[in-house]
């Protein structure tokens, strides 16, 4: 009798034991979830004006981040005519305009205006284009523009 109750004993905590790991597994990636989509709902960009220079085939847009939620430059994706200028082109800069600084020189907070440049890339005249931001939580902004 006195087995029975220890092979018990025993398999009720492995029971157990395994039961905790599953249940912090779940709750750690719903935490990580919850996190993912509030920084996701904070998040709104506006591109506010879209120029282009014919002359040096440079594109120029101006973009708002009229969210609550603080977003790195380095992390957001551009396109053109849908295509997509690589981050890591050195035909593209990404940077906050000094007068809308906020609050510091790391990160692009909430009510400053970033200026996105595309260096040489070549858009025909008497057409509509189309620029597309997308912040590194997936939130996108689209404007069309005609040169």
């Amino acid at each position: 009798m006195l087995i029975l109750l220890i092979a018990a004993l025993s398999i009720t905590t492995g029971v157990v034991l395994s039961l905790k790991d599953y249940y912090d597994k779940t709750t750690s990636a719903v935490t990580l979830e919850q996190t993912r989509l509030s920084e996701q709902l904070k998040t709104d960009i506006t591109i506010e004006v879209v120029d282009f220079d014919n002359l040096t085939n440079t594109t120029y847009a101006y973009v708002k981040n009229s969210g609550a939620q603080r977003l790195d430059v380095a992390k957001v994706d551009i396109y053109l005519d849908d295509v997509r200028i690589p981050r890591n082109e050195t035909n593209r800069t990404i940077a906050v305009i000094p007068d809308t600084e906020v609050l510091n020189n790391e990160t692009w907070d909430t009510k400053e205006v970033a200026l996105i440049t595309v260096f040489n890339f070549t858009l025909a005249s008497n057409v509509i284009h189309e620029v597309s931001v997308t912040t590194q939580y997936g939130v996108k902004d689209t404007l069309e523009f005609s040169i």
